[in-house]
């Protein structure tokens, strides 16, 4: 089951465009507290799920505030806890199915004023899990930092994710998933910087507005203005981020945040909150805003954002219980069911104090009462139990080979012996990772203007029939255009537990050489669980009617560049029914990286020809040229661009195609200022003797 892997979580990203005169980018908006209203950000964890389903590589940052105002929002550090939850859910991700995992590497950053890197990009993997939780923990103690400044953070954040995800591509290695993991107590804030010592330890100056120097209420105002522009302003970094296909996952403490305030960061996260919207328009929610009211939901928060990742579904029904006395009770009591297609069951359970047990028995009666970290046993079941904030505990069922202890109902509860919590709200959750995965079936391609039979079947475990499983179920396929971002949805059609089927007809106007094509399938079963499951993005060739000259591969992913220069990949132009030749015309990057200056194509026997220069291409014969491309300065981030390209056999009319193109660029290290800053150096301290005689 090569696709057994996450579903994704929370979201992240901050900060807004404009402030002061345009400060609302749409209408009238709150003047409260609570969170805003954003995009359900589920869709953008089953994208990111999908993702990582088809790469099998998966780049975490975490994010994580640093500010002194803590102290007061979060005195007891739970924000660790929670934060450590969701890695415990990367590790299992990571390691859970040995060398048939996907490859998951993390980082540690802190936040406050600037963006710092606590802990650098690392592997997960059953040796390097301990040091990783060691850095995670040491961020109790980060919490005198002065601000809030998102747009610096996720500046450098996104370099971060850029400049590794370069290191993975460098020999044309798969695309890596990206994702931003972003806890913060609060809405974008600059300090004023009123003394020498705070203009020498903060910086006088952002880089987003290098001529307004912090030294007055009047001038903060106007620089986190610039800010909120230069985040969401259209190209800007909310819109570069997305274009780097970064999920953002932001848990946010809000409950005494104002509403205003929240909007930066909300809006850039999910693409809108309330009416305030940052960057350009996109059909699905690009990342998810997960706002926490209190901390015991930022840690549920925390959780369930590591555990959908990993592939969790959470099982429907009131999380919010009441603690019962010493045997469990109704209102204090979970039901859930276990059929043979669920590999891993995960409840959690958090207690308003500690002392509190987790009763969990199962269908063949056997009672577990948990007090702590431990590894037991169910029957045949394997419980695997860890802390959670020192009052709570999230307990892994794991399927055991006879499923005659697993498969029916099962019970869990919260219990304390000494009753003085009793009748306490408390928290009790519980995710299933279900073995049905869903994919694409035969399919005869897409042809420009005519209809294209779609097929999709749900795979699952050998041994299973899934008609026993699934009670009902809906299916679609998407299908987006890598140029304009336009998504066209199908319906499919078919019994509950599938095959399912249905027709996509092609525009005849449609230019792209390829749409991005993943199929959906909604699940309910018949023990009441609600599952999900999203196949790897296909590429799906768009090809021209007729004898028509053809372009393989459907799109260009060339290796990452670091520094300058170019870098390069194959076309192959695969003959027609009659000989013809290809020409191109123009080449367009919407949204370059900042600093990366003109991004130019090119082969690497000279300049892109046009019509004058057409490549001739024989009847029915292929012919391989190699595309090279580069940017004009040094930068970060992933270009993502289209490049004209025209073709005409004897006899047809010519046809236009839009060849999307991609690679990451990696900063690097520019050897040539080095030097000259080596030698300044040099002459100087030659010089200080000098200074001194």
């Amino acid at each position: 089951m090569i696709a057994r892997s996450l579903r994704a979580l929370a979201a992240l990203v901050a900060l807004l465009a404009v402030l002061a005169v345009p400060a609302l980018r749409a209408g009238a908006q709150d003047e409260g507290t609570g969170p805003p209203d954003t995009p359900d950000g589920d869709a953008a964890i089953d994208d990111l799920v999908g993702c990582v389903q088809g790469s099998r590589e998966l780049l975490v940052l975490f994010m994580i505030d640093e500010s002194a105002s803590l102290k007061q929002t979060d005195p007891d550090d739970r924000r660790v806890d929670a934060a450590r939850s969701a890695l415990d859910s990367l590790v299992a991700l990571a390691t859970g199915e040995g060398e048939g995992s996907p490859r998951v590497s993390v980082s540690l950053g802190a936040f406050a004023n600037d963006f710092r890197t606590v802990q650098d990009w690392t592997a997960i993997t059953t040796d390097s899990a301990p040091g990783l939780e060691e850095s995670l923990a040491g961020f109790a103690d980060l919490e005198d930092g002065i601000g809030t400044d998102f747009v610096t953070a996720l500046t450098a954040a996104r370099e971060s994710l850029a400049d590794e995800a370069a290191t993975v591509t460098a020999d044309g290695g798969a695309l890596p998933c990206r994702a931003l993991m972003v806890f913060t107590d609060g809405g974008y804030d600059i300090a004023v910087r009123e003394s020498v010592e705070a203009q020498d330890e903060l910086g006088l100056t952002k880089p987003y507005a290098p001529d307004v120097e912090l030294t007055t209420p009047e001038a903060v105002a106007e620089a986190e203005a610039l800010g909120r522009a230069a985040l969401c302003d259209p190209g800007g970094l909310a819109d570069q981020l997305r274009v780097d296909d970064v999920t953002m996952l932001t848990v946010a403490l809000s409950s005494d945040v104002a509403r205003r305030s929240q909007y930066p960061l909300a809006a850039a996260t999910a693409g809108r909150a309330d009416d305030y919207t940052c960057g350009s328009p996109t059909e699905r929610a690009p990342g998810a805003y997960l706002p926490a009211e209190g901390v015991d939901v930022l840690i549920t928060r925390f959780n369930e954002v590591g555990t959908r990742l990993a592939g969790g579904n959470l099982v429907p029904g009131e999380d919010q219980v009441e603690v019962c006395d010493v045997d469990d009770c109704a209102t204090g009591t979970r039901t859930f069911q276990l059929d043979p297609t669920l590999r891993r069951a995960q409840v959690v359970a958090l207690a308003p104090e500690p002392g509190a047990l987790l009763v969990i028995e199962g269908p063949n009666g056997v009672r577990l009462r948990l007090d702590g970290p431990t590894t037991a046993e169910i029957g045949a079941v394997e419980a695997r139990a860890r802390s959670l904030a020192d009052r709570g505990l999230a307990v892994d069922l794991i399927r055991p080979n006879e499923l005659a202890d697993w498969t029916g109902e099962w019970t869990a509860s919260i219990v304390d012996p000494t009753g003085e919590q009793t009748g306490e709200p408390a928290t009790l959750q519980v995710f299933v990772f279900s073995d049905i995965e869903v994919a694409f079936g035969q399919s005869e391609g897409l042809v420009r203007g005519e209809p294209s039979q779609l097929e999709a079947a749900l795979v699952v475990p050998e041994g299973v029939d899934p008609a026993a499983i699934v009670a009902s179920s809906e299916a679609v396929v998407r299908f987006e255009d890598p140029i304009t971002g336009e998504i066209a949805t199908v319906e499919l059609d078919g019994p509950a537990a599938g095959p399912y089927t249905g027709t996509f007809d092609v525009p005849a106007d449609l230019t792209t050489n390829s749409l991005s094509g993943t199929v959906e399938v909604r699940i309910t079963t018949t023990g009441g669980a609600a599952l999900v499951s999203q196949s790897p993005t296909r590429e799906q060739p768009v090809l021209r009617p007729g004898g028509s000259i053809q372009y393989a591969p459907p799109s260009l992913t060339m290796p990452s560049l670091t520094g300058t220069g170019t870098t390069s990949t194959e076309l192959v132009l695969i003959g027609g029914d009659a000989a013809g030749c290809v020409w191109f015309g123009d080449s367009t990057v919407a949204d370059p990286p900042e600093g990366a200056g003109e991004v130019s194509l090119a082969l690497d026997t000279g300049p892109l020809p046009g019509e004058d220069g057409c490549i001739e291409v024989p009847a029915n014969e292929q012919v391989t040229v190699v595309v090279e491309a580069g940017p004009q300065n040094r930068a970060s981030g992933t270009v993502t661009g289209s490049v004209q390209v025209f073709e005409r056999v004897e006899g047809a009319e010519a046809t236009t195609t839009d060849l999307t193109f991609r690679f990451d660029l990696a900063r690097g290290v520019d050897e040539a200022r080095r030097l000259v800053l080596a030698a300044l150096l040099l002459v100087g301290g030659l010089g200080l003797p000098l200074l001194v005689l």
